[in-house]
């Protein structure tokens, strides 16, 4: 039988259209993560990298992204997240969707990822 020919071309712009309907899906689905619109981010505290040394984050620096907070109340510790880069902590309540307490006991010997980053780890 007779050799297909691929138009490289068409094939391309094949790819190009399903990366964009993907980017699509993707940038819809991190706004749904984020009921505020990005508003969050835009207001959102984050530590520096310069703030960690030797002995990691000073616990004065541990403020939640979301309210700004420094407080712990029993029941609503902050937690921060591990995704590289990311350097955000969030108050079990404060977070989307609110972080339970069965989270945080494993959080110790596992990493925390945020709703934010977890939608790029999976």
């Amino acid at each position: 039988g007779a050799a297909r020919r691929v138009k490289p071309e068409s094939e391309l712009e094949k790819g190009a259209a399903t990366i964009k309907e993907a980017k699509i899906v993707i940038r819809d689905l991190l706004r749904r993560l984020d009921p505020t619109q990005g508003a969050l981010e835009a207001k959102e505290k984050r530590y520096k990298p310069s703030d960690v040394d030797h002995d990691g984050l000073d616990q004065k620096l541990i403020i939640c992204s979301a309210c700004r907070g420094g407080d712990t109340p029993e029941g609503n510790d902050i937690i921060m997240c591990d995704f590289a880069g990311c350097r955000r902590c969030f108050h079990q309540k404060c977070h989307f969707p609110p972080i339970s307490d069965y989270d945080v006991s494993g959080v110790e010997d596992d990493d925390w990822v945020c709703a934010h980053c977890s939608a790029y780890v999976e």
